[in-house]
């Protein structure tokens, strides 16, 4: 089994950086010791700033690859390690992860937290699998980036207002995450990123874009206050289930960056324009739109021509 390092206290991991296989004894300890990432009670994360952490990713400088074990107060292991196709990966288990400084922690495996919050303006990359019970939260307006590389979850708000996150990136790889509580993004974007669905059951203050063809779901009730646009013309779905209010754009109209498809199931007052290669209605489902606002797209789906009305 690897080890800590000599001075390393039970319950710590600091991460060395290496060219070649040396003794878990010779890692070095990087320079600075800037703390990048505390997981409470279970386990914490140190790392230089400029190279982040990374759990068996590879650093930010060169071909040096970040290597560490986790370990418990008490010796007791809650990390658990995998090699499979030469990959390895790691899964850990903790009650609160806080990013404390401007780095990158990465963890390529699941984490399982009850909440997740920057102190710093520093990012947080979850492998597949990850799954926050909780909340996520910034202690300052427009820092911290949150990122998917596969499936994932958090069941409570991201960000609040004046406390909005500065990104987040989700939907890689064909891959649903999910999104129990609302998610505030400041002057940034909440990015589609891949093929997958970001799926949220609260609404949405700030934009969103779709950076691949993946879909956006807003379950009824979750309204957005932003705007919804896509990288390149004709991807990116966005699905309203019913009873949305949208304060902003969707698309871009004349522009060729328009959305692939908008499906409305159910009322949703847009008080923007709406820009989509196809519009589909499904069910009794209505759209108002405000005036002197286009839609524009192909319009889809029974009675589509009596659901589309313009607010004076």
């Amino acid at each position: 089994e690897d080890d800590l390092a000599a001075d390393h206290h039970p319950g710590q991991l600091r991460v060395g950086r290496f060219g070649s296989l040396h003794r878990p004894h010779h890692l070095a300890v990087p320079q600075h010791r800037a703390t990048v990432a505390d997981l409470h009670h279970f386990f914490h994360l140190v790392g230089n700033e400029d190279d982040g952490v990374a759990a068996f990713g590879h650093g930010a400088q060169g071909e040096e690859e970040f290597f560490g074990l986790l370990r418990r107060k008490n010796r007791r292991r809650f990390v658990e390690k995998h090699e499979r196709a030469g990959v390895r990966r790691l899964d850990a288990s903790g009650t609160a992860t806080t990013v404390t400084g401007t780095g990158a922690v990465s963890i390529n495996g699941a984490l399982t937290a009850t909440t997740a919050s920057f102190a710093g303006n520093g990012s947080l990359t979850l492998g597949e699998g990850a799954a926050i019970s909780g909340a996520v939260t910034t202690a300052a307006n427009n820092t911290g980036t949150l990122t998917f590389l596969g499936g994932g979850s958090v069941t409570g708000a991201v960000g609040a207002a004046g406390k909005a996150l500065k990104d987040i990136n989700a939907g890689a790889g064909g891959a649903t995450v999910t999104f129990g509580g609302d998610v505030f993004v400041a002057t940034s974007t909440l990015h589609v990123t891949g093929s997958g669905t970001v799926a949220l059951s609260g609404s949405l203050t700030g934009n969103a874009n779709f950076d691949a063809d993946g879909v956006l779901s807003m379950a009824t009730l979750a309204d957005i206050t932003g705007n919804v646009a896509t990288s390149n013309a004709g991807q990116g779905t966005l699905t309203l289930l019913g009873g949305h209010t949208i304060t902003g754009n969707v698309g871009a109209l004349g522009l060729g960056n328009e959305l692939r498809l908008v499906s409305i199931n159910g009322d949703v007052i847009a008080t923007g324009n709406i820009a989509a290669t196809d519009i589909t209605f499904t069910g009794v489902s209505s759209l108002d739109i405000a005036a002197g606002k286009t839609v524009e797209g192909a319009l889809t789906g029974a009675g589509a021509a009596e659901t589309l009305t313009n607010l004076g």
